[in-house]
């Protein structure tokens, strides 16, 4: 079985809670928000959404821009947080939502 790994800091250590170090981007702490609360199962259903709204509101309160799935890409996304529930390894599930998940405004 494979080294699990889990959701680190920009410095390597482990992330302990979600009030992150103040250097860490809007964006670091909402992808990593929207990550720990669909895989705590905090409620019965909902999770995806609930912690999507929570990340985003992070990223709005900062000017950020937001987290969304496209349709297009549903299915790859469900590959990589099925992956995340299964093995704890944030990383493919962080990367992905880091290059297909932010949508801001462009001027």
């Amino acid at each position: 079985m494979g080294r699990k790994r889990i959701l680190r800091h920009e410095d390597g250590e482990p992330r302990r809670h979600l009030s992150a170090d103040a250097d860490e981007t809007a964006t670091s702490k909402a992808i990593a928000l929207f990550a720990w609360g669909t895989r705590s199962q905090l409620f019965w259903d909902g999770n995806k959404c609930t912690s999507l709204a929570a990340a985003n509101k992070l990223l709005l309160a900062s000017g950020a821009g937001m987290l969304t799935i496209r349709e297009a890409d549903i299915m790859e996304f469900n590959v990589h947080l099925l992956h995340w529930y299964d093995t704890a390894e944030s990383e493919p599930l962080t990367d992905y939502m880091y290059a297909h998940a932010i949508q801001g405004i462009e001027m």
